[in-house]
């Protein structure tokens, strides 16, 4: 049985991981591998907000890079490998 600790931070993990509808879109095209401009371009929203999004999403995760960030949100299951599917 899991100690109330362990129960704690997974409870903490799931609710860091709840994503709004603009940080799946954003994340999703940061695992595409599309840059700052070319999200902010195809959401018709400001590159700076696209940067607080995936500034959001890298503490959210814990990575340190974009490219940690993609292989988190892989291995959690929030996305499909695209290049599995």
């Amino acid at each position: 049985m899991p100690s109330r600790f362990a129960r704690a931070r997974s409870r903490r993990e799931e609710d860091a991981l709840r994503l709004t509808p603009r940080e799946r879109e954003v994340l999703g095209l940061v695992i595409e591998g599309h840059t700052n401009q070319e999200i902010a371009v195809r959401l018709g929203i400001q590159e700076q907000t696209v940067k607080a999004h995936v500034s959001i999403l890298l503490d959210k995760f814990h990575a340190r890079n974009r490219v940690s960030l993609a292989v988190a949100a892989l291995r959690k299951g929030i996305f499909n490998d695209p290049l599995r599917s």
